[in-house]
């Protein structure tokens, strides 16, 4: 079998990792989400077995480095290589169709698990929406019905998108400058419009600092998406977080294993965390509401009364947290398919063909979930113990990322 050799120092443990990392992708593929850095030829063909022993062999290296470094950066360093490495073995028992139970999944794979979830009061405040909006129907076809006339025509999503993009990057910059953090020049992002994903957008980071963002148009794009997915794709979502990776630990101080992103490990707790909470950071409730009735609406040719229209989301806000509820009982085997297409529907109040498109997701990412609105309020709850730092530590996290175990 073949084993992990004795460590010559850091560097040689990060390539290691590195290795390790490229022969899971090579023996499930998708497993990478971006790599910029060492080629793939550094990988080897191992079985499963010999991958969780690698793995085992090499956190036990990784430890032992950490029982004789002092010096802080390092720490840092090995702590992220020990987290990183110590998720492969859930991974592979999940792709050997032995997942673990979803809360020890998601503690395993991303530091982090989903808060408990009261589902009386989500019941109540679909009781609170369904009395808001009167009409014919189930409550889920009413509100389809009602946001109708606020989706963003096809022809009119690169534009409209682009417009957002450009004001959060603008925002995004005003405050780095703030905190004195600079982006290289030549940083930039394309759009592309793409069909046929479980996801509504992603960002394909390509490395020298450019980023892919795709959109799924098989989905309604309704307006008030349109601001909360470029934060979260470009501004000070998953772009700025690569480039100030690459530019501060790839570049800068020549650690390699950050130019290496295997999408089911610790470092999506903080990816998916920092991005949905960046929005907060970049414009207030009024703010946005104002640009967007401003500048989005007639970009869009949306009429319609946008300060209503806000006033019901802020009603659909609560229920977000449902998704981790349905996620959870359906993957565990409390609820069937069937019963989780319902809840999905009535609960999270989608469109039959938006919870069958939730339902794929759940089905192919499983405990992902939690890094979303779960890891949000985690973090934000780390980052209000900051005190006056809450912007600057922010930032400084994208630079320099803490994993969801350090945020306790």
């Amino acid at each position: 079998m073949s084993t992990v050799q004795p460590a010559g120092g850091i560097a040689t443990l990060a390539h290691h990792y590195i290795a390790l990392v490229h022969s899971v992708d090579l023996l499930f593929p998708g497993y990478i989400d971006a790599c910029y850095g060492p080629a793939k030829q550094s990988a080897q063909h191992l079985s499963n077995e010999e991958i969780c022993h690698q793995a085992s062999e090499l956190c036990r290296q990784i430890k032992h480095a950490l029982s004789i470094h002092n010096d802080s950066a390092q720490k840092q360093r090995l702590t992220f290589l020990l987290a990183q490495t110590a998720a492969i073995p859930a991974y592979m028992q999940w792709q050997l169709g032995q997942p673990l139970r979803f809360d020890a999944e998601s503690l395993a794979l991303y530091g982090i698990v989903s808060d408990e979830i009261d589902e009386t009061k989500l019941v109540a405040q679909v009781s609170q929406l369904d009395a808001r909006l009167t009409g014919r129907g189930s409550l889920a076809a009413r509100l389809a019905r009602w946001r109708q006339d606020y989706i963003v025509p096809q022809a009119r999503m690169a534009t409209v998108l682009s417009c957002a993009l450009e004001h959060v990057r603008a925002l995004c910059l005003q405050q780095l400058a703030q905190v004195d953090m600079r982006l290289p020049r030549h940083e930039a992002f394309r759009i592309e419009m793409v069909a046929g994903k479980v996801w509504t957008a992603y960002n394909w980071y390509q490395g020298d600092y450019q980023s892919v963002i795709q959109f799924n148009t098989d989905m309604p794009l309704y307006l008030d998406r349109v601001i909360e997915l470029v934060s979260h794709e470009g501004y000070p979502g998953h772009h700025l977080f690569n480039v100030l990776q690459e530019q501060g630990l790839v570049n800068g101080n020549g650690w390699p294993e950050y130019a290496i992103y295997p999408l089911f490990s610790p470092i999506s707790s903080l990816a998916e965390a920092s991005a949905d909470l960046g929005l907060s950071l970049l414009m207030s409730e009024s703010t946005r509401q104002a640009f967007e009735a401003e500048r989005l609406q007639p970009l869009a040719g949306i009429d319609g009364d946008w300060h209503e229209y806000c006033q019901i989301k802020a009603l659909l806000e609560p229920l977000k947290f449902a998704d981790n509820l349905v996620a959870r009982q359906w993957l565990e085997g409390d609820i069937s398919a069937s019963e989780a297409m319902d809840k999905l529907i009535y609960l999270c109040l989608n469109t039959p063909a938006r919870a069958q498109q939730r339902l794929a997701f759940f089905e192919t990412n499983r405990s992902y979930i939690v890094n979303y609105h779960s890891g949000c309020q985690q973090l934000h709850g780390y980052l209000l113990g900051q005190g006056r730092r809450y912007q600057q530590h922010f930032y400084q996290l994208l630079q320099r990322p803490l994993l969801a175990q350090q945020w306790r």
